[in-house]
This record gives C-alpha cells, sequence and structure tokens, in this order.
C-alpha cells in the first residue's frame, strides 16, 4: 500500500501513467523472500496496470533466462536502466522530485510521500467486497461504541529469525502502557483485539478490565479485507510496528481518533522512523 500510493502520487505530480510490477513478489520459490506474500491491492477498487516482463526487463532481470540476463547487463552498461532505488528508510525529498519514465524500487514507508495526495489515495482504497452480515453486525457494535482498535503481531516477529532480527513482537509491557494511556483520557472504552495469535492474547490480555472483544480469523473475508475494515471502523488505535495496523489507524476517519504506536519500530535504533509517523500519533 505505501507502494502503490507513493506510485500513485509521483504519477499524479507528473501527470503520467502508474504501472505495478509483481514478478519479484510472485516469486515463491525458496530463499527470495523471508515470508511469501501475494498481491492483495485487488481487495480494493483499484484500476491498476500490472507491468509485462516485456516492459519490466530495462529495469530487472528477474525471470530472466540466461541470454536475456546478458542482454540486461549489456544494455545496463551502455545506457543506464532509470532505476531509482530508496535511498534510506525515511522520506526522501529527491525522491518525491523524481519525473520521466522511472522505475521505483523500495518500500516508500513514509506519509510524507503522498502527503499532498491524501484524499485521493484514500478514495482509491475503497474496498472491494461489503462486509457480509456476520461482519456487519460486529462493524454496527464498533462504531456504536467508544471502540479501540487494539492490535498484536506475533507470529513471524516471533517465528521468523530473519523478521525477527529486524522488527520484533513489542512486549506486553507496551500493551499494558497504551491502554493506561487511553483508559486515563476516556471513559467507557470498548477493546476490539485483532491479532495473528489471538489465542496468546486471550490468556495475555486480563489486566484489561473493559469490555473486550477478540476478533477471531472468523471475520477475516477475502484477504484478510474484512479484518482490515473492522479495524478502520474503530475510534481509537493501539498498534504495533505493523504497517497492516498502520493503514488501519491512517484511513480511519474517526473525528476524535487517537493513535498510539510504539517509539520502537526496529531492533535497529539508528533507523530513523520520524517520516513514518504522523506528528499526532502518540509515541509510547
Amino acid at each position: 500500500m505505501f507502494q502503490y500510493a507513493f506510485g500513485r502520487s509521483l504519477a499524479l505530480k507528473n501527470n503520467s501513467t502508474l504501472k505495478v510490477d509483481t514478478q519479484i513478489l510472485l516469486d515463491h520459490r525458496p530463499g527470495v523472500h523471508d515470508v511469501n506474500r501475494n498481491y492483495d491491492l485487488d481487495i480494493f477498487k483499484l484500476e491498476v496496470s500490472k507491468a509485462s516482463i516485456a516492459e519490466t526487463w530495462k529495469y530487472h532481470s528477474h525471470a530472466m533466462n540466461w541470454m536475456m540476463k546478458s542482454i540486461h547487463v549489456v544494455n545496463k552498461a551502455l545506457v543506464g536502466n532509470n532505476v531509482y532505488s530508496e535511498p534510506y528508510f525515511q522520506f526522501s525529498e529527491e525522491a518525491s522530485r523524481l519525473t520521466g519514465n522511472i522505475y521505483l524500487k523500495g518500500l516508500w514507508q513514509s506519509y510524507r510521500y503522498f502527503d499532498d495526495y491524501a484524499d485521493i489515495i484514500k478514495q482509491d482504497f475503497v474496498f472491494s467486497n461489503p462486509l457480509d452480515a456476520n461482519a456487519s453486525a460486529l462493524a454496527k457494535s464498533i462504531r456504536n461504541e467508544r471502540s479501540v482498535c487494539l492490535n498484536v503481531r506475533r507470529t513471524d516477529y516471533v517465528n521468523n529469525k530473519n523478521t525477527a532480527d529486524i522488527l520484533s513482537f513489542v512486549g506486553l509491557e507496551y500493551y499494558e502502557n497504551a491502554v493506561a494511556c487511553l483508559n486515563e483520557r476516556i471513559s467507557g472504552l470498548s477493546y476490539y483485539i485483532f491479532s495473528d495469535d489471538i489465542e496468546w492474547c486471550k490468556t495475555h490480555f486480563d489486566f484489561i478490565k473493559s469490555d473486550k472483544v477478540f476478533v477471531d480469523y472468523n471475520y477475516a473475508g477475502p484477504k484478510f479485507s474484512f479484518y482490515l475494515q473492522l479495524m478502520i471502523a474503530c475510534q481509537y488505535f493501539i498498534i504495533p510496528n505493523s504497517t497492516f495496523a498502520w493503514w488501519a489507524a491512517w484511513l480511519s476517519d474517526s473525528p476524535d481518533k487517537i493513535v498510539i504506536i510504539p517509539k520502537k519500530w526496529f531492533n535497529d535504533a539508528e533507523v530513523i522512523v520520524d517520516d513514518l509517523i504522523p506528528n499526532s500519533w502518540m509515541r509510547l
């Protein structure tokens, strides 16, 4: 979603066409990715063109045979390949001013890349599938209460060594402090707990004395699109170092929205995340 949002904003700024390259993403051969992903932007009503191998061959050699790779190497040496790689994690002013026929390579995880087009990006991220009856009933309860989306990400942050070395579970103390912080400000809260490890949550969140609902995967919907919609419906947010939860909080149109986010996003404290976190969000 960050990649799309930046590409879309740059295309709008330059009155040009955005195409997405899914070749590397969808290559699930062993060793290509730490965690295999699928193309899931189709949960939204987006009109996105996918670049073909013929269109991307000049930019990278993925999925090419040995002969095509040789031609690619020679072509790159002679004329370059117009690839712009993300220089660092924080916002790049240079990247935001790019023009011409360019291939973007990176995560682009900063709201500043698309802040000028925030209204359009929010309109783009309208869901394709309406909630089913079960999820609709829960969404109604969420909207009628002082609801808190409390998101917990554990599975790959605990069980995948490569992921855990970069990003790790924020810890139970963070949630205890965040809940206490919200409860000091607002009374009568109802906590809706979303997680990839809901059973762990059921045994560790007894410190929440307010009403709480553990939202299990029966509410996931196609490609977890119902889960995301239900999270967005909440008024307040306690989120971990996870971009799935980040987008739920950012897309929420709650007028009194409070978002609590951990100060520590990466294990490497030298990675600057100031441009990831909007100024109005609370770092705890």
